[in-house]
């Protein structure tokens, strides 16, 4: 999605980085400095802190979901409307390729097709084969997705467009 400036001053464009222990989410607007906001929730740190098995029991995942949460609802009520949202986080681009979305130089992502990959993980963790679900086992993964979901859930994100 390409934006045009003239047609929408007032509003901006937010990029998301997964990284190993943040959330970093930068929003640019015209004629004003970008705005970088720093949250503690990192791919690796929610990994180690939660998951103990590969995949993440169900016990697990909901104790991740839930401090998730705590940080994203404070958060939210400070950043208000987190869109259009962005990344060229190669991660999430292999997260959109996972569920079968076209890829192009700009991938939308959609909530709902992030939430029906979700519900291939939940079918894992609930013991159906990682190989049979198309899914990686990992912790890392399970941690990236839970994120992201998370995130655009309580955002209120209906996408995320992938570059690069």
């Amino acid at each position: 999605m390409r934006i045009d400036w003239q047609d929408k001053p007032h509003q901006g464009a937010w990029q998301l980085t997964l990284d190993a222990d943040q959330l970093l989410l930068t929003r640019t607007r015209p004629a004003v400095q970008p705005e970088a906001y720093v949250l503690d929730i990192g791919v690796a740190s929610i990994a180690r802190r939660w998951f103990k098995h590969a995949p993440p029991s169900a016990l697990e995942v909901e104790y991740a979901i839930e401090e998730i949460e705590n940080k994203l609802e404070t958060w939210r009520h400070l950043a208000g409307q987190v869109q259009p949202l962005h990344t060229q986080d190669s991660a999430v681009r292999d997260i959109a390729s996972l569920a079968a979305v076209p890829l192009h130089p700009e991938t939308v992502l959609s909530r709902d097709v992030l939430e029906h990959t979700f519900g291939r993980l939940v079918a894992v963790i609930q013991g159906r084969p990682a190989s049979v679900a198309g899914l990686p086992a990992d912790r890392l993964f399970a941690a990236r997705l839970l994120i992201l979901r998370e995130f655009m859930h309580h955002m209120q994100c209906e996408s995320i467009t992938i570059t690069g």
